[in-house]
């Protein structure tokens, strides 16, 4: 690996702390992601999004979706899918349920050993309880897959940032910075783990929370 991989990875794991800087308050939690993905022909996929989630380490239950989503190849680069998630989360009186369809384009490129990628989403969220109104939600994730592997299981290092803008009238309001690795244990598995800044704006003051990030995709 060149220098310029080794100063733009080493850069992302002090931006990942600096949070504990500029921010005095702040919690933990753990995200658990299980991805399926079915080849359904050479353009055609199906697609599953899952997750589990706590707050204050592993004590208290904090949200889960799952989702199903039919998808096209586009290009060597580009693909898209459409589907819907179903959205729990608990709040103080119990868990309101959201229901989510959902369009997603995508973009992944390979430049020698790097991998990038970008994730455009439009989400359509409606409420189960009269707590908010219909929103319109964007989301922009963006991913690295740096040139370099540790240890014996090929140990990758990847950053993903993701940030969340609702139309409707929170505006830019939550923010994801993960830095992780990631392995390939055999062919059609992928594992990932690591830690997630995650902010979020609660009226006018921002909130942040430390999460433990897994991850497992499972491909068809």
């Amino acid at each position: 690996m060149n220098r310029a991989s080794k100063a733009l990875f080493l850069s992302l794991i002090s931006l990942s702390f600096l949070q504990n800087i500029v921010f005095a308050e702040w919690e933990t939690g753990v995200s658990h992601n299980l991805v399926l993905k079915k080849s359904l022909s050479e353009d055609w996929y199906w697609i599953s999004r899952n997750n589990l989630s706590s707050k204050s380490g592993y004590q208290n239950p904090l949200m889960g979706y799952f989702d199903y989503n039919l998808g096209r190849k586009l290009s060597g680069t580009w693909s898209a899918d459409i589907g819907y998630r179903q959205y729990f989360l608990k709040l103080s009186n119990g868990w309101r349920e959201e229901f989510r369809p959902q369009i997603n384009l995508s973009w992944r490129k390979t430049e020698g050993k790097w991998t990038l990628g970008n994730r455009h989403r439009l989400e359509f969220r409606h409420f189960s309880s009269d707590e908010g109104d219909d929103h319109v939600r964007y989301r922009n994730e963006t991913r690295i897959e740096f040139p370099l592997t540790f240890t014996k299981h090929q140990l990758r290092p990847y950053f993903e940032e993701e940030f969340f803008y609702q139309f409707t009238d929170l505006g830019f309001h939550m923010n994801y910075m993960t830095l992780g690795l990631s392995f390939k244990p055999k062919s059609g598995v992928k594992v990932k783990f690591g830690y997630r800044w995650h902010t979020q704006k609660f009226g006018e003051n921002w909130r942040n929370r430390h999460v433990f990030v897994t991850g497992l995709n499972l491909f068809f």
